[in-house]
């Protein structure tokens, strides 16, 4: 979901920097999987635990890894929101408009159009890019948040397991089937349905804008 988020910025926004962003998204992801790996490794052996030195060290992996996630979730959110607020003033990064210079068949430093008609074409394309921006680009973003919100559900089952005196009741291993059908696979089953869901609309959407 995060690549959704991060396509849009890097098709909408001027001064975009590959480099940058890889790196960011680098960080990002070494971060939830160490919250992932946290999470679960505290879970695992969790029930497993013999002595009580080996629980509270458990218990404490659990808890770190899924306060870890938690504020991963909240940093999608607000990344989603400023993206979503910089859509109505965005326009092509600069290296998608030196790609449709090229394939439109203008030269960078040249004065006059390469190709007359070709050039028609790639102005009118620019007219139309503010336009495609707003309903391809707020369409993902926004099926996207939807999709941050269920997995933040799930992840705060884990932090409510996690800080819970009585974990058998809330343990993925040991819970109830109704709590483990809602909380692990449900939610994350409409996350993953909503991600398909705005990649497939906002295409549609691209494609009759033009």
């Amino acid at each position: 979901m995060k690549a959704n988020v991060y396509f849009d910025r890097a098709f909408y926004t001027p001064k975009f920097s590959f480099k940058k962003a890889f790196i960011l998204e680098l960080i990002f992801h070494l971060i939830v999987v160490a919250g992932i790996a946290l999470a679960a490794t505290g879970g695992a052996k969790l029930a497993s635990a013999t002595s009580s030195s080996d629980y509270t060290s458990d218990t404490r992996h659990l808890k770190i890894g899924y306060l870890i996630l938690f504020l991963s979730v909240l940093l999608l959110v607000v990344f989603a929101l400023y993206i979503l607020l910089r859509l109505p003033h965005a326009r092509l990064s600069d290296q998608h408009q030196q790609y449709n210079l090229q394939y439109y068949g203008e030269q960078p430093n040249s004065q006059q159009p390469h190709n007359p008609q070709n050039y028609s074409q790639q102005q009118h394309y620019n007219q139309q890019a503010h336009g495609i921006i707003n309903v391809n680009g707020k369409v993902l973003v926004l099926w996207t948040m939807v999709a941050i919100l269920f997995t933040a559900i799930r992840v705060v089952y884990g932090l409510v397991y996690a800080f819970s005196s009585d974990k058998q009741k809330l343990s993925p291993v040991t819970a109830d089937f109704t709590i483990k059908f809602i909380f692990i696979f449900l939610v994350q089953f409409i996350a993953a349905a909503c991600l398909l869901i705005g990649g497939i609309w906002s295409r549609s959407k691209y494609s009759t804008s033009h």
